[in-house]
């Protein structure tokens, strides 16, 4: 199962082979939940290195990937942040706020 913005994508497996084709099922209210409850936001954006991160009492940890999955920066969450990533090269990065109802993310741009 693939999850993406605001859909789900199943495919089925039969002799350890995933079928040729997907089926695609648009969730409502699922993830827009989540989003609301965690309140995930994040300014300046696109930053040059200072974000201010706001986000609910039911985000534990904070987590930013690069473009390959890889945690470059982790910190315990509290509902407002400045987060100093002067170290981080320019590029593109998602911003992950993880708490027991599920992940929320957002794009961050560091110019």
């Amino acid at each position: 199962m693939v999850r993406n913005a605001d859909s789900i994508t199943c495919r089925a497996m039969v002799s350890n082979c995933y079928s040729a084709v997907s089926r695609l099922f648009v969730v409502t209210g699922l993830l827009s939940n989540i989003k609301q409850v965690y309140g995930l936001e994040l300014y300046p954006n696109p930053t040059t290195g200072i974000v201010n991160l706001t986000t609910s009492p039911a985000v534990h940890t904070v987590h930013i990937t690069n473009n390959l999955g890889q945690v470059v920066y982790k910190q315990v969450a509290s509902p407002t942040m400045e987060l100093n990533l002067n170290f981080l090269p320019k590029g593109l990065y998602t911003v992950k706020a993880i708490g027991n109802a599920g992940i929320t993310t957002q794009k961050l741009v560091v110019k």
